[in-house]
């Protein structure tokens, strides 16, 4: 992923960046793995990572948005749930088939898709609320401590 892109997606909050962050690597160890032959073996690491990367990071973001009351909250908990889905339906085609090139190909397909539909459009509309969520919140901070001076 370019790095304009990661910048774009910077938050401000440290844990839900370093999150996308290690996406965006897991994605570019699967296009180096795919050049390289060595895509079974990445492959199955990337399902790995992927079986506990959604449900930490969903949850993060989840919990965060109820925080700062984000108002969009249950349509990106949706998306969410469709990304779930997706992601062990292709689980199990990995187990029943075992992985291979065309499978690979599909993962950086659905991953790539996934990035450009939820994390550009999506967690992209979120961190534009969270950011001016949490400027407001430092404005407030700060007028109540000039207030009590």
């Amino acid at each position: 992923m370019p790095n304009t892109l990661i910048h774009e997606l910077m938050s401000g909050n440290p844990v839900i960046d370093f999150q996308h962050r290690l996406l965006f690597l897991m994605v570019k160890k699967l296009k180096s793995a795919l050049k390289s032959g060595r895509g079974d073996e990445v492959l199955m690491e990337a399902v790995q990572f992927l079986d506990s990367y959604i449900i930490e990071h969903f949850n993060d973001e989840e919990e965060i948005q109820k925080e700062c009351a984000y108002p969009n909250f249950e349509h990106h908990k949706a998306h969410h749930e469709q990304v779930r889905k997706a992601f062990l339906e292709f689980k199990n085609k990995i187990e029943k088939r075992g992985p291979n090139h065309l499978l690979l190909i599909e993962a950086l397909t659905e991953i790539s898709h996934w990035l450009k539909e939820h994390v550009k459009i999506y967690d992209k509309e979120f961190i534009k609320y969270y950011r001016e969520y949490y400027k407001i919140a430092d404005r407030k901070i700060t007028e109540t401590i000039s207030a009590s001076r």
